[in-house]
């Protein structure tokens, strides 16, 4: 039983490992990579973050709404603090 454990573990471990070095990669590819993203891909990803998000406050009961009145933040707030991540997001999917 403890060698079917540390066989899974170790597996576990390998495989976060490998992850870890793909994405180092393509985080590299990308900051090196020149590329003009359209502006309709950012507002995609930026619109499936924020339905994301709503759906993890819906299970801890909070409304979007609620949670973004809350932060004192409007919807135009709230999705401009996402863009960043959602261009590299997108960046890094064009590179792949």
């Amino acid at each position: 039983m403890k060698s079917t454990e540390k066989e899974r573990l170790e597996k576990q471990n390998a495989d976060r490992a490998e992850r870890e070095l793909e994405d180092a990669i393509i985080k590299k590819i990308t900051e090196t990579t020149v590329v003009e993203i359209p502006e309709a891909l950012i507002n995609n990803q930026i619109d499936r973050m924020v339905e994301e998000m709503s759906y993890r406050l819906s299970y801890q009961g909070l409304k979007l709404e609620d949670y973004l009145t809350y932060l004192g933040k409007t919807m135009d707030d709230f999705r401009n603090d996402y863009r960043e991540q959602a261009t590299e997001i997108v960046k890094s999917q064009l590179v792949i």
